[in-house]
Order: structure tokens, then C-alpha cells, then sequence
């Protein structure tokens, strides 16, 4: 390795080709985790939150409507985003885990009424 070193190529480059096919990533080269990336740093924060509002008023109007698959799809990502800008205890994203549970609640009612 130290003639490697002394000819200015980087001697772990193969190996690090290995690594990777073996399922192993070196940390200096690991990217940052996607839920870092979800929200877009390229987006102002303000349309990340109205997109969670959005989404919140799509959820809410969905189990209106008894559609509570959508329900919850709007709902768990909304509160992702509440959850991802404020925290997970942050009085803010209190009405979001209500309507939540509300829609996991009702679509288990809705499953276990049509299979018994």
C-alpha cells in the first residue's frame, strides 16, 4: 500500500468498489438520509407547510366522504411534514395525529365490518 500511496492514486479505490458491491458503504461517501431530503431544500419552507395543509384539508374532506384509504395517505403525510418542521411533540401538530387516528380508526372499523 505505501507504494500505491507514494504514485498519488488513492489505495482503497478498488476496495471501495468491493465494498459497495458487497452491500457496504463507506461513511465519508454516504449520502444524507432522504427524510432530510423529502422536504426539499430547494422549496421555501412556507410551501411545505401549505402543502401539508393542503394535504391535511384533503384528508379531512376524504373521510367526509367515507374514503378513508385516502384519509390516511393525505393525513400521515401531512403530519410527516408537520412532524419533520415543528416536532413530534409540537402543539402544531396536535389536530394532524387527531385526524389521523381518526382515519386509521375508521378505516379498521370499515375492514373489520366488511370481513366479520
Amino acid at each position: 500500500m505505501a507504494s500505491s500511496a507514494s504514485s498519488g492514486q488513492a489505495p482503497d479505490s478498488s476496495l471501495m468498489e468491493e465494498e459497495k458491491k458487497d452491500g457496504t458503504v463507506d461513511p465519508e461517501e454516504t449520502p444524507a438520509p432522504e427524510e432530510d431530503q423529502s422536504l426539499g431544500e430547494d422549496e421555501p419552507l412556507e410551501n411545505t407547510l401549505e402543502l401539508a395543509a393542503e394535504l391535511f384539508d384533503k384528508g379531512s374532506k376524504a373521510i367526509e366522504d367515507g374514503d378513508f384509504v385516502e384519509a390516511v395517505d393525505c393525513l400521515s403525510r401531512a403530519l410527516e411534514i408537520r412532524v419533520a418542521h415543528y416536532g413530534e411533540l409540537a402543539p402544531e401538530c396536535a389536530s394532524a395525529y387527531y385526524k389521523y387516528g381518526c382515519a386509521l380508526l375508521f378505516k379498521a372499523q370499515e375492514e373489520a365490518g366488511s370481513t366479520g
